[in-house]
C-alpha cells in the first residue's frame, strides 16, 4: 500500500489515537520538525493547522454491498434496492473517511444471490486487530443505518 499524508486536526487526531508523533513544515517563525507531540501540534494548528502533517501507511478497505431486492425487504424492487445499496455505499463511505483517516475506500454496489449476505468488507495493509475492527465498524454501521439508506431512496 502507499503512504498518504494526513494534515492538520485529522493527523493531530490520528496522532493522539495511535500515540505517535507529528511533523510541521518550516514557517516563518519556526524550523520544520519531525518530533512534534500532539500537544506540541495543537499550539500550532491554533495559527495554521496545515503547518501539521503526518505519513501513514494508507489501508485499503474495500465494501461490497449488494442490491438484491430480497436482502432489502419484501416490498423492495430491484431498482429501489440498487438506489439504497447506492446511498448505502456513500454512507459508509463518508464514515470510513471519518473513522480512517489513512483508509483509501472503495465501495462497490452489485447484483448477489438471495443468499448473500448485506454487505462484505475486505482490507490490506492493516494488521489483523486493525483489519477485524474495520469489519466490525463497517458491519455495526450497516446494520443500523441500510434502514436510513433505503428510506432516503423510496
Amino acid at each position: 500500500m502507499a503512504t498518504i499524508r494526513l494534515t492538520g486536526q485529522t493527523a493531530i487526531d490520528y496522532a493522539e489515537k495511535h500515540g505517535v508523533l507529528l511533523c510541521s513544515y518550516t514557517s516563518p517563525i519556526e524550523e520544520g520538525r519531525e518530533d512534534v507531540t500532539v500537544q506540541q501540534a495543537e499550539a500550532i494548528a491554533r495559527e495554521d493547522a496545515e503547518l501539521i502533517y503526518l505519513n501513514v501507511e494508507a489501508i485499503g478497505i474495500t465494501v461490497t454491498i449488494p442490491t438484491c431486492s430480497e436482502l432489502w425487504g419484501s416490498e423492495c424492487d430491484d431498482q429501489t434496492a440498487e438506489s439504497a445499496a447506492e446511498q448505502l455505499g456513500e454512507m459508509v463511505t463518508e464514515m470510513l473517511m471519518d473513522e480512517y483517516p489513512e483508509g483509501e475506500v472503495h465501495v462497490t454496489v452489485n447484483m448477489a444471490d438471495a443468499g448473500a449476505t448485506i454487505s462484505e468488507c475486505s482490507t490490506q495493509g492493516a494488521d489483523d486487530t486493525t483489519a477485524e475492527q474495520i469489519r466490525k465498524c463497517v458491519s455495526e454501521y450497516i446494520e443500523y443505518h441500510w434502514h436510513e439508506a433505503l428510506a432516503s431512496v423510496v
